[in-house]
């Protein structure tokens, strides 16, 4: 979260998600089960917005398993960038 702690910050996060809309994913929920595209969720513990249940019916959905991340929160790329890539490198077997 860094990234968002300097001048202008407030207007580049903003900017991030304004264009969000639940209704894009709501639109593809039913599908994620016959994706069969490989995945991994990683998901904070700790985020205050997401909560670890959505990353459970998530993997659920996908078929897959989900990385918790203890005291995690929502940006977990920016503060775990570690776990992140040890879960993407684990799916691809590197």
């Amino acid at each position: 979260m860094a990234g968002y702690a300097s001048h202008g910050a407030a207007r580049t996060l903003i900017r991030q998600v304004e264009p969000l809309d639940a209704a894009d994913t709501l639109a593809i929920a039913d599908r994620l089960p016959s994706l069969g595209l490989p995945a991994r969720v990683v998901w904070g513990e700790a985020d205050q917005f997401q909560k670890v249940s959505y990353g459970e019916r998530l993997a659920r959905d996908l078929g897959t398993e989900v990385v918790r991340i203890p005291g995690g929160r929502h940006f977990t790329p920016e503060d775990h960038p570690g776990v992140v890539a040890d879960a993407i490198n684990g799916l691809l077997g590197t």
